[in-house]
């Protein structure tokens, strides 16, 4: 079986998904231009140009005339909050993405290659994700005494195969993952789906530099008002400690969210010494047969001369309580 090369790649970002991206942020775009709006005609309001030595009736008066206002401090908390937002998000894009397929090409070029089954998880979806799930269940590569490996992995494909190429990083016998799956993934990082990372780029830049601004203008409206209420020394020490505290941050998640994406892939997993207990329903686990109730693909996702699908995983009888590592 062969690929289309014309054929639409599996992960690619269509068309529609950008236009979606694009008009779920409309309503809150016409909410903060509806602040600066606000924010512009605050000193012409009539309670904020009332003379001197003015009556209680007069204010009366203004303040009705004025309705009721959005305080400049809370719009500027909400512009300075969005901004920390899409901060983070950008940098989400042009940092942690990048290392994510960095990981994934080590694999491809770097992992050795070994035969085990990937049971899928019918119900991992169920389980409060938004992605399909399962278990690479292989031979221990570092280890002769019958030691099985079980771990839990991402899969693109939502049947249980058997007798398949499992990816293993040097000296990581725990980083087992399904070498179709990496191919899928990779295969989605084509030219066409970077061009539209950089369009999603681009609108979490221009998300940032507009609240920024936007952040800013509220400030000199806030010192042109000088309403108690809104006080511009108070205003002033949170855009500063938010603005300066946002790049950080945003790293700071990333590079959390990075470790613990690269540990879950690479280093968790846990160890069993029969075949049997591994292939057992663990947690949220439910098995699922093959597609086609067959053990063997005949075929690459990346349309190699070689098979992905190979080999014959051993059988262990040995009877060990799993070891979590």
């Amino acid at each position: 079986m062969t690929i289309d090369k014309n054929q639409k790649p599996i992960l690619e970002v269509d068309r529609g998904s950008l236009i979606q991206f694009s008009l779920t942020t409309l309503p809150l775009l016409a909410l903060l231009i509806y602040f600066l709006f606000d924010a512009h005609k605050r000193p012409s309001e009539p309670i904020y140009n009332l003379e001197q030595g003015y009556t209680e009736y007069q204010w009366e008066l203004a303040a009705a005339e004025t309705g009721k206002l959005v305080r400049l401090q809370d719009m500027l908390t909400v512009f300075l909050s969005i901004f920390v937002c899409w901060t983070t998000f950008t940098v989400y894009m042009v940092y942690f993405v990048p290392k994510r397929r960095y990981l994934i090409g080590r694999y491809l070029s770097e992992g050795k290659e070994i035969v085990g089954d990937i049971h899928f998880d019918r119900t991992s979806r169920m389980c409060g994700r938004f992605n399909d799930y399962g278990y690479a269940i292989y031979a221990h590569p570092d280890k002769d005494d019958g030691t099985v490996v079980r771990k839990r992995v991402r899969v693109y494909q939502g049947y249980t195969r058997e007798k398949v190429a499992i990816l293993v990083l040097p000296n990581k016998p725990l980083s087992g993952q399904s070498k179709v799956d990496m191919e899928i993934d990779l295969l989605a990082a084509t030219k066409d789906r970077d061009s539209k990372n950089k369009f999603i780029s681009f609108v979490a830049i221009f998300w940032v530099v507009f609240t920024l601004i936007g952040s800013c203008y509220i400030l000199i409206q806030m010192k042109v008002v000088q309403d108690p209420s809104d006080s511009f020394s108070t205003g002033i020490k949170i855009f500063l400690i938010m603005v300066g505290l946002a790049l950080p941050f945003a790293f700071g998640m990333n590079w959390a969210r990075f470790l613990s994406y690269r540990n879950w892939m690479v280093n968790r997993g846990a160890q069993a010494s029969t075949m049997a207990e591994a292939k057992s329903p663990h947690g949220c686990l439910v098995k699922a047969p093959s597609e086609d109730g067959s053990d063997f693909v005949p075929y690459s996702i990346m349309n190699e001369d070689e098979c992905s699908y190979l080999g014959s995983i051993p059988d262990h009888t040995k009877a060990k309580p799993w070891t979590k590592v």
